[in-house]
This record gives C-alpha cells, sequence and structure tokens, in this order.
C-alpha cells in the first residue's frame, strides 16, 4: 500500500470511530473493533491518537470477562457545530456539540426584500448572536451547515436563485461566511437540511420511503427513498413542489408559469389574497388593523365562515399535490412542515381529504399525513447534521450528491 492510501485508509477508519461513538454513544475498544470490523492494532493506535487529541475521552470502566474495560465517548465539547436554515420568512440557527446536543437556538425575521449586503451582514449577526448566547469562543467552532430557499449549488457551494429574496442570486454564500469565520462551510437547500433534521425524529427514523412538505412562505418537498436522502440536480429537480400547476387560469408565479402551489398557497401570496377579500366580506376579521397568523388560525376555530373557506380551497391544492408526490414516490409517511401548519386543523383536513377523494386508500392512507414535531428546528439540526456528513463522511447515503473530500 502506497503512503496516499495509507493515509486514506487511516483517515476513513478515525472517521468511523468517530462516527460510531456519535451514533451508538460511548463504547468499550472492543465494542468499537465489533462494529467497525477493525483490528486490534489499528483500534488501539486510532484510539489512541483519538485520546490525545482531546477529539475522544475516557469516559469510565466496565466489567467484560474478568476485568475491567475502558469505556471511551466523544469529548463533546471539543469543537461546536453551526446549523443556519435561511428562509424567506425567518432565519433560525443552532449549535449543537460533538455529541449533537442543543447549546443555542436564535430564530429572527429574514431581511427578503433587503439588498445582497443587508442579508449577508443579517446571517453574520445571526452567527455571531449566536456563538454569544452559547457562550462559545468563535475558534471552537469546527464548521458551519447553511441550507437556503432557492437553487444551490451544493458543489460550490453557490445560491443560483432564492426566488423568495430580491437581490439573493448567484452568491457565493459558502465562501463568504468561511471567509468571515474561517471555518470550512457546507450549503445545501433549506429542504435538504429540513428532511435531514426530520430523518432524526422518531416519528421518521425508522421509516425507509419519507416525504418531507414544507408549508410556509415557500412550498418544498424532499424526498427519502430506501433510507436514503434524493437531492436535486439540474437534471433532477426532486421535491419542485413549489412549481406543480394546480389552477390553470391562476395568478402568474415569478418562474413564469400559471397557477403554480406556491402562487396560491404560500404564506405571503396568501396573506395577501386574505386581505384583498377580507373588505367584501362578513368575517369576524373585517375591522383588523394588523392581521396576522395567529388571528387567522383564532378565526377558523371560531368557525369564520370566509377563512374556513380560503383554507379549505387552499388545502384543496395542497393535497392535489400530495396526490403527485405519493403517485411519483410512494411514500410510506407524509410529514407535513414549515409555519402554516399551525394553522391547524382547518387547513390539515381538507389536505387529508382531497388525497382520500382522489386517491384509493390501498395506495395511500390519510393517517401517514402527520404534522412535524421539531418545533421549527429541523432546518438548522438537519444543517449540522449536513456538516458533520461532509466533514467525518458518514455512512448516511445521498444520492445524486457527493460529499466533500470524498473519492
Amino acid at each position: 500500500m502506497n503512503i496516499g492510501n495509507q493515509k486514506l485508509q487511516k483517515k476513513i477508519s478515525r472517521e468511523r470511530i468517530i462516527n460510531y461513538l456519535r451514533q451508538n454513544g460511548n463504547m468499550s475498544r472492543s465494542q468499537i473493533a465489533e462494529v467497525t470490523k477493525l483490528g486490534w492494532g489499528s483500534i488501539t493506535r486510532y484510539t489512541g491518537e483519538l485520546l490525545k487529541e482531546k477529539i475522544v475521552r475516557e469516559v469510565g470502566t466496565q466489567k467484560s470477562k474478568g476485568r475491567n474495560s475502558v469505556i471511551l465517548g466523544l469529548n463533546q465539547n471539543y469543537k461546536y457545530i453551526i446549523g443556519l436554515d435561511i428562509g424567506a420568512s425567518f432565519i433560525k440557527g443552532v449549535v449543537v456539540n460533538m455529541c449533537g446536543v442543543e447549546c443555542a437556538f436564535l430564530c429572527e425575521e429574514t431581511l427578503w426584500n433587503a439588498d445582497r449586503n443587508t442579508v449577508l451582514n443579517q446571517i453574520y449577526n445571526h452567527i455571531d448572536n449566536l456563538l454569544e448566547k452559547a457562550g462559545i469562543l468563535q475558534d471552537r467552532v469546527l464548521a458551519i451547515g447553511c441550507g437556503i430557499a432557492g437553487g444551490v449549488d451544493f458543489e460550490d457551494g453557490i445560491v443560483k436563485r432564492a426566488g423568495n429574496f430580491s437581490d439573493f442570486d448567484q452568491v457565493p454564500l459558502a465562501e463568504l461566511i468561511h471567509k468571515r469565520f474561517n471555518v470550512p462551510c457546507y450549503l445545501a437547500n433549506s429542504i435538504i437540511v429540513r428532511l435531514l433534521g426530520e430523518s432524526k425524529s422518531r416519528q421518521v427514523a425508522e421509516r425507509k420511503n419519507v416525504a418531507y412538505i414544507s408549508l410556509g412562505t415557500g412550498i418544498g418537498a424532499g424526498v427519502i427513498l430506501q433510507s436514503k436522502i434524493l437531492v436535486p440536480t439540474e437534471d433532477e429537480k426532486i421535491g419542485d413542489i413549489a412549481h406543480y400547476m394546480v389552477k390553470k387560469d391562476g395568478p402568474q408565479c415569478y418562474c413564469g408559469l400559471h397557477g403554480c402551489l406556491e402562487t396560491l398557497v404560500g404564506a405571503r401570496h396568501l396573506m395577501n389574497k386574505i386581505k384583498s377579500e377580507l373588505e367584501g366580506s362578513n368575517s369576524i376579521l373585517k375591522n383588523e388593523q394588523d392581521l396576522s397568523w395567529k388571528k387567522i388560525r383564532e378565526a377558523a376555530e371560531n368557525k369564520d365562515e370566509f377563512v374556513c373557506n380560503i383554507l379549505e380551497e387552499s388545502g384543496h391544492y395542497i393535497g392535489m399535490a400530495l396526490c403527485g408526490v405519493i403517485q411519483f414516490h410512494r411514500p410510506d409517511l407524509i410529514v407535513l412542515g414549515g409555519g402554516m401548519t399551525n394553522l391547524g386543523n382547518s387547513l390539515i383536513q381538507p389536505i387529508k381529504d382531497e388525497v382520500t377523494s382522489t386517491l384509493p386508500e390501498e395506495r395511500f392512507d390519510v393517517k401517514n399525513i402527520v404534522i412535524s414535531n421539531q418545533a421549527n428546528r429541523s432546518g438548522a439540526v438537519g444543517a449540522t447534521s449536513y456538516a458533520w456528513d461532509n466533514i467525518f463522511h458518514t455512512q448516511h447515503e445521498y444520492v445524486n450528491l457527493k460529499l466533500k473530500g470524498t473519492i
């Protein structure tokens, strides 16, 4: 074996040990040898190096065949990973330690209608504020993962097009964040990081085929197929549910088509529709000066006919799009996430009703349409996982995506 191959083998072996400790928790050297299939000499050498570098630490002992075995675990405070989910309405950020435990979370409204320098400064400030909240110095950051709503060049870390932002196209975001904070930054589409975050939840973890639908200012979908995360490319625009045409004579979308799902049920468009039609209605919201989604939900819960009719129509369009997702990808489970799910059953039930009326139960049971239980953190948490996967090259499989540094 030549020197290059030896270095690569060492790198791979060390990463396998680190990943197994993160996935399984504390382990003895013999347990690590069993799962990694590495020889005892390699295990002793690599764990010794990791202990010396303080990536791994001794956490205790346990009896094994008459003698004590040293138990190893990740040094959770060795370094930290930041995850960002930059949506059209909110930037959400999280800091996690080496074991994936949350140290700080921050959410703020996105300055989507500002120039790109203003948005970039907001992102930088968000990271600074996250670190301050977590009480962590910048040199303790291992990497930053970032998901953003829009078209992304995964390999070069470029935001190609952010349709819901006024001035944020062809932005080399990963490089800019790297230069600003002097750590690696890995960029993905927001749907991918949200899907990654959802994959960690109990209701998704044991499923092999899952569709995640994000209902917010932007509308998006991500797919896990046979436990592999499908990543969109130029040729395979997987999950581009925002531009499903659900109303032939609908309003024109920024993409140039008419009647796209996002133009009909995206939060910003839907709020504009409610406001424009409210004056001629008998709604209890008619005289509201500061209309909010919270007030709209309360009106729906009080059976306000105007609001309920609009949400029912929106649910009908979303259900139509879900039928397409079901037909193409045959998911075992559909997870609905995003801020619009907070509107409750007035929106969710019409979605299920549309699927039920269109597809036979043996094709898809609407009991398998569930709401995300990730408390709006799925994207930020998933971004930390995306950064981890790129750094330590986990066995988590992506389709159409080559992680940085892989061969």
